[in-house]
């Protein structure tokens, strides 16, 4: 018996070499695949659109906007045309994106019942937008790390905007999102996802998460009391109103 276990030996480390080259060869193979997709949708989606987007979020957490921005700069236009690109791409985007464009189209033809939040949708196809391309650049090399810290910063932010817009209008909600650049956090933001929120268009959901937001500044007490109360007030009613349905 013991003359075959070198030949029993030698077979196992063939076999297993021959398994894991298999394996690598795929694996790698898949990768190229994978990475030769993101690249069509990046050249024809995601690089038309990510520097407006990203000058548009710059805009709305600045403070000091008003003198900082020239005068005759509509941040809007930069949304608008981004928008127009993600149209013209939409074999491009996922399933949870086309859902809430699907919202934000529909109010073309119909009222939401809540007085409009077309501006929030709008918002909410971006964050998906940049949702889509976190996790399509996964595990394909394109995007270092500091790049998807970058990539999560607007995503969230989008995120919280959107949530705003439920509330207020683009004016307030663009104080809300620069109170941690004009006041400074108490601690490090964690850029959570808001994936299943705006998916269903939560508003007994989003409160909470503009709560958590506002926790994060070093807010003036009289601004962050009014916003907080605001919210507060309009989250109960909603609320309310949701347990008299």
């Amino acid at each position: 018996m013991n003359d075959y276990t070198p030949a029993i030996i030698t077979a196992s480390v063939a076999l297993f070499a021959a398994l894991l080259s298999q394996y690598l060869s795929h694996y790698l193979s898949r990768r190229r695949e994978k990475r030769n997709e993101f690249m069509l949708r990046y050249q024809e989606l995601y690089s038309k659109v990510i520097a407006p987007l990203s000058i548009y979020i710059s805009i709305k957490t600045n403070p000091r906007r008003l003198h900082d921005v020239h005068y005759h700069v509509k941040e809007s236009d930069l949304l608008d045309k981004s928008l127009s690109t993600i149209e013209d791409n939409l074999k491009h985007v996922s399933p949870s994106l086309l859902k809430v464009y699907e919202r934000y189209y529909g109010y073309i033809f119909f009222e939401d019942g809540w007085g409009s939040s077309q501006e929030a949708d709008k918002h909410a196809v971006i964050y998906f937008l940049f949702d889509d391309l976190l996790r399509k650049s996964r595990f394909v090399g394109v995007f270092n790390r500091r790049d998807r810290e970058k990539l999560k910063y607007l995503r969230y932010h989008y995120g919280i905007l959107t949530m705003c817009l439920y509330y207020w209008d683009i004016e307030e909600s663009a104080v809300i999102l620069s109170m941690e650049n004009f006041s400074g956090v108490k601690k490090r933001i964690r850029y959570k996802k808001f994936h299943t929120v705006l998916s269903i268009n939560g508003h007994n959901k989003t409160g909470k998460c503009i709560l958590k937001h506002l926790s994060y500044a070093k807010n003036d007490e009289e601004v962050y009391e009014k916003y907080v109360s605001q919210l507060e007030n309009m989250y109960s009613y909603i609320k309310e109103r949701n347990s008299t349905r």
